[in-house]
């Protein structure tokens, strides 16, 4: 059974036009839909959406910014991909900048990688507290976060360091 998609959207009772100028980097994408680079290449693999070439230098354009909008909503009411593939390509390009408009008005931000959390967690750790002996009676916590894998975290932590571990145990 085909899909149809129908897309209406007014956007302050003006639509406006989306070239083909805009580019954007696989890190603009992540910003803009929370979609990380890795989903972003399995799509294209897949077939689901034509690539913007090879390389770090590849850019992405309004279409493809809409197609990935529209491909990321429907993935989420859990469409299968040969259903998601025949949706993109029956898409005209005035509905994928319509989609490219809303996808850049509801910009997310991708959680953190646990590397990224760890980072700043360093970063925040002045080099007095990284340089203190763990044997000199203080008090130190091992927290599991996956098999094979700890976190020593001292007890007296900064807001900023409790904070970033905070985090970094919400995605565990």
């Amino acid at each position: 059974m085909p899909f149809i998609m129908t897309v209406t959207v007014v956007i302050n009772d003006i639509i406006h036009p989306m070239g083909a100028n805009n580019s954007y980097g696989v890190d603009d994408i992540e910003r803009t839909l929370g979609v990380r680079a890795r989903t972003i290449h399995f799509w294209v693999q897949s077939g689901l959406l034509d690539g913007p070439g090879a390389g770090r230098g590849a850019r992405y354009t309004d279409q493809h910014l809409g197609k990935l909008f529209m491909i990321q909503k429907l993935r989420a009411e859990r469409r299968p991909l040969r259903e998601i593939a025949a949706a993109v390509k029956q898409i005209s390009p005035a509905q994928l900048a319509v989609l490219a408009e809303q996808a850049n008005a509801a910009r997310r931000t991708p959680k953190a990688r646990a590397n990224e959390l760890i980072g700043r967690w360093l970063e925040a750790i002045s080099p007095r507290e990284s340089s203190q002996d763990q044997s000199a009676g203080e008090s130190w916590t091992r927290v599991s976060l996956r098999d094979g894998v700890e976190l020593h975290v001292r007890h007296r932590l900064s807001p900023e360091s409790k904070a970033l571990v905070d985090a970094l145990l919400a995605l565990t």
